[in-house]
């Protein structure tokens, strides 16, 4: 047995063996025992051995142990405001790295505190990194959503607070039904409703097929019809913050005037 024995750690950061020397990182370099402070995220994989040396021969070299380094979470694409219609879907994402992510989103209604969501009802995607919301209600509009994330190595970072805005439903009505003689000028068609932006539609083929965009001036609250002797069908698309519908249909009969009242 050799009584005097020396000892040498070796590093391979991937280009070959070097021996380690103490300083900031390393300590015990010429010990039973390596440590490292502060390891750094480069030196992910770096593999260590030691040389242990005495009076008698052959030196022996340990065996190959392999350095893995957990990297605690950045975010590199936080959660973005989300506009959508009453009864449609909307959804929250985050792009993060690090060592084995986790994550949790949450939810705050109001002047209460954020809490977790679980999936379930409207949720999914709680515990991934991306939320889905099915089927949004009017009364959830200002609820505003954050994920936190968690690596395996117990760091942890929360995402941007990012709010959902739900546009309600909004009425849209038009009236009214005309018969006019041909080569009269039609009345003006009125509109109600809780729109932003507006486009009028016409048809000649029939009440629900065949809709074009109106002539002349098709964007306002109402809409005045061109005189023809066609029979003609109206309906106005109404608009608001992304979201729409149409209103009901409306027709203009063109009657031709009988000979015999001239």
């Amino acid at each position: 047995t050799c009584t005097t024995l020396t000892y040498q750690w070796q590093v391979n950061p991937g280009t070959g063996w070097v021996n380690t020397t103490d300083g900031a990182l390393y300590s015990g370099s010429t010990t039973v025992t390596l440590s490292i402070t502060g390891a750094l995220a480069a030196m992910n994989g770096y593999t260590y051995r030691v040389v242990i040396n005495g009076a008698c021969t052959p030196v022996v070299t340990s065996n190959i142990v392999t350095l893995t380094i957990g990297i605690n979470p950045t975010i590199s694409s936080q959660p973005a405001n989300q506009t959508v219609c009453v009864g449609s879907n909307a959804s929250f994402s985050v792009t993060a790295s690090g060592s084995g992510l986790t994550y949790q989103w949450q939810q705050k209604i109001g002047a209460g505190a954020f809490t977790n969501l679980v999936d379930g009802g409207i949720y999914s995607g709680s515990l991934t990194n991306n939320l889905i919301l099915t089927g949004v209600t009017a009364a959830m509009t200002g609820y505003t959503y954050k994920c936190i994330i968690t690596s395996s190595c117990g760091g942890n970072v929360t995402s941007a607070v990012a709010t959902l805005t739900v546009v309600a439903a909004f009425t849209n009505t038009i009236a009214a039904n005309q018969t006019i003689c041909t080569g009269t000028l039609p009345a003006q068609l009125t509109g109600t409703g809780g729109g932003t932006t507006y486009l009028w539609q016409s048809s000649t083929v029939s009440g629900v097929a065949g809709f074009v965009n109106a002539s002349g001036v098709n964007n306002g609250v109402n809409y005045t019809p061109t005189p023809g002797n066609t029979s003609t069908w109206y309906q106005r698309i109404e608009s608001n913050a992304g979201c729409s519908n149409t209103s009901n249909v409306v027709d203009r009969k063109s009657t031709r005037l009988n000979s015999s009242h001239l």
